[in-house]
């Protein structure tokens, strides 16, 4: 797959600096930011996001969690729980989305 792994940016004397890894069917695993501070993310088998730890340290060893994201049987998202909060959506079952 070709997947870009890492990118800078110069901007006005500052560079910034991305670097990803994915998984073997080429979901995104994580993104780190300048360094060591960055987003993990995990999947179910169908390849939808199920967690997502964001700015979090190491991203690359620390991993995307227990799973935070819910979706319904036909694959529509329903919920986003992150830091105590939990995002709840209501889905029209007459048009997929």
């Amino acid at each position: 797959m070709n997947r870009a792994t890492s990118i800078s940016h110069a901007l006005v004397g500052t560079t910034r600096t991305l670097a990803y890894d994915y998984d073997t069917v080429g979901n995104r695993k994580w993104v780190k930011r300048d360094g060591n501070v960055g987003d993990a993310y995990g999947y179910e088998l169908a390849d939808q996001s199920t967690a997502v730890m964001l700015n979090i340290a190491n991203p690359d060893t620390a991993g995307a969690g227990s799973p935070t994201i819910a979706y319904d049987a036909i694959g529509n998202r329903t919920s986003f729980g992150a830091y105590g909060t939990t995002d709840t959506y209501t889905t029209n079952n007459l048009k997929p989305v």
